[in-house]
């Protein structure tokens, strides 16, 4: 019944999956079912079959296994063909076979039916908080959450900068609870970077049995770190999104045992190789992280995170949780199928769990919004050169906004906009250089930037380099002549694609979420930049385009693969070198403002 109950809520409120995929889905089903039975029939339980199930259950024997492992230290007696891994291939020795048809066997006691899933929504009929009848309900507040459920409102609440937004527009009883815990521990040093990413992976880690049962039930979570420190996502059905909530709180303030040391063995080992892993990634890729590592500061370097990971024990984070829980500050919003007094609730929840919980020595004191990461200013050309392990060079060019209003946002995205085709023609079709050849508006942290970003097996950095300069003084007057109709139908592209309406209530969340996180409290980014790119003329472009390249706020980072050509640091303004453990490679003295 409870799987049938499952499959007839993932039918009904099935969300909008993407023409192409559903259209491949629905070709692969119809190999399967007849077409008029295509959409439904996957969802289909018809009845109980507890026959069939025993006869299933019948080939699932001790003496009708293959276990494979995974593991150090096996013993292996052969290679496989390609990549020349260990393997071994052996049968299951006869007492092991034994001990498992023994009914006495330990095991046994954990094979058992799961026990009834709490997650299962039990109201399943979304809110009408438009419905006149809902207003005059005293038992209802949908009233006065229509009026506010175009965009979120705050909930005005003390110690929490908590928003909510009503919607149901997508029609379904899904709603989304978003919260960020931010911390100045949380990323002070390289060491309490590595620290607060073991931590909240070892929370997943725990996590991950216990709310298996709610992502059957369609509910979603994610917990993530980020540069000011750690949030929670929630979304799915709203009904039993509180118990879910309480689980994942309950888990975040829980102090790690002592038996979980070798767990935490295995997250250092997967971490580590996932550190490492960004000096083994190809070159271009690897360009534009070194211009992520210039310009954002603090941007602690992979190395140092990966010699601050050796020195961390179980008791370091232990005791970095509680640190990092010790001054927090809240955001949230709360968006979607729910009520404003469910929202209120949900915070009250969040409030409680940092300033009750069950472990005293964890209870936070609330504090503003730490700072987010700085941005630096590029004062003139800067060149850095890498040295990566690939026959392939690459070259990427960052172009860097001189400030971030509105107008200039909309420039840097119509240029963008208008330059990705003809970039990509000239220098990976005419000039041949490589297939990976890439133009697209690169802002960091609302910073816009333009970035131009080659990975060639048959050219150098410089002669990468000389090909973009052509590029760009010819596109001058190709932008110049571009027609009236065709700079129309450009602006008409980039605003329909900014205004494309949301698809989910995940997708709509989204924007909400990342205009909080911006301070854009208004929530009309998208109305804003539509009417800058609006009002641009050409000429207005062109003399951008001039102003932009003129300036020369640029960062140009170069791997030389295989070749010795490459560009000489002395054309370029110096980058003053700071320690190599410390949060850059690079400095300038200004930042853009926060």
């Amino acid at each position: 019944k409870e799987e049938k109950k499952l499959a007839d809520i993932a039918f009904t409120f099935a969300e909008y999956p993407g023409a192409g995929g559903f259209a491949r889905r629905l070709a692969a089903s119809l190999h399967r079912y007849s077409p008029d039975e295509v959409l439904r029939a996957p969802y289909l339980m018809h009845a109980y079959r507890p026959d069939l199930i025993r006869a299933v259950l019948a080939k699932l024997r001790p003496d009708n296994v293959r276990v494979e492992i995974a593991a150090k230290g096996l013993a292996t007696d052969a290679k496989t063909q390609f990549y020349q891994v260990d393997i071994g291939i052996a049968p299951i020795a006869k007492s092991t076979l034994a001990a498992w048809h023994n009914p006495t066997h330990p095991a046994r006691k954990e094979l058992a039916l799961p026990r009834a899933n709490i997650f299962i929504p039990d109201r399943l009929r979304p809110h009408h908080f438009a419905d006149p009848a809902i207003a005059h309900d005293a038992h209802n507040d949908h009233a006065a959450d229509h009026a506010a459920a175009a965009v979120p409102q705050s909930l005005d609440l003390a110690d929490i900068d908590a928003w909510y937004c009503a919607d149901g527009e997508f029609s379904a009883p899904r709603a989304a609870f978003y919260f960020s815990v931010k911390s100045p521990h949380a990323n002070s040093s390289a060491r309490n970077q590595a620290l607060s990413e073991l931590w909240v992976r070892a929370v997943n880690r725990r996590l991950d049995a216990d709310l298996y049962p709610a992502r059957l039930a369609g509910l979603r979570y994610s917990l993530y770190r980020h540069s000011r420190g750690f949030s929670v996502r929630i979304s799915g059905f709203a009904d039993k999104q509180p118990a879910l909530l309480d689980v994942i709180l309950k888990a975040i303030h829980a102090p790690l045992p002592n038996h979980f040391a070798a767990d935490l063995e295995i997250l250092k080992t997967d971490l580590r190789r996932q550190w490492q892993n960004i000096a083994l990634q190809p070159p271009g890729q690897q360009t534009i992280e070194e211009i992520y590592r210039v310009i954002i500061d603090p941007y602690w370097h992979e190395s140092a995170r990966l010699a601050a990971l050796e020195t961390i024990a179980l008791a370091d984070v232990k005791a970095h949780a509680k640190i990092l829980r010790a001054e927090v500050a809240l955001t949230s919003l709360a968006h979607g199928d729910l009520t404003r007094t469910r929202a209120i609730d949900m915070n009250a929840r969040l409030k409680n769990s940092f300033l009750q919980n069950s472990f005293a020595n964890a209870a936070a004191k609330f504090i503003p919004r730490p700072p987010r990461n700085k941005i630096r200013r590029l004062p003139a050309r800067h060149l850095r050169t890498l040295s990566v392990d690939h026959s392939d060079a690459a070259l990427s060019i960052y172009f860097q906004a001189r400030d971030k209003t509105d107008s200039t946002r909309a420039r840097m995205a119509l240029l963008a906009h208008l330059i990705e085709s003809p970039f990509f023609f000239d220098l990976r079709t005419t000039n041949r250089v490589g297939y990976l050849v890439h133009a697209a508006p690169f802002a960091i942290l609302e910073v816009p930037g333009l970035l131009f970003s080659i990975q060639s097996p048959s050219h150098s950095p410089r002669q990468i380099n000389a090909l973009i300069e052509q590029f760009l003084t010819a596109y001058a007057d190709q932008l110049a002549a571009l027609s009236p109709a065709d700079f129309a139908q450009a602006k008409r592209g980039l605003i329909d694609r900014i205004t494309t309406r949301d698809k989910t209530l995940t997708a709509r969340t989204a924007r909400h979420w990342r205009a909080i996180d911006r301070r854009d409290l208004k929530f009309d980014w998208r109305k804003r930049i539509t009417a800058a790119i609006a009002e641009l003329r050409q000429v207005d472009m062109q003399n951008y385009f001039a102003d932009l390249t003129a300036k020369q706020s640029l960062l140009t980072v170069q791997a030389a693969g295989k070749f010795d050509d490459v560009l000489p640091e002395t054309d370029y303004a110096k980058l003053n070198r700071i320690p190599a453990n410390s949060a850059n490679s690079a400095h300038f003295s200004a930042f853009f403002p926060n």
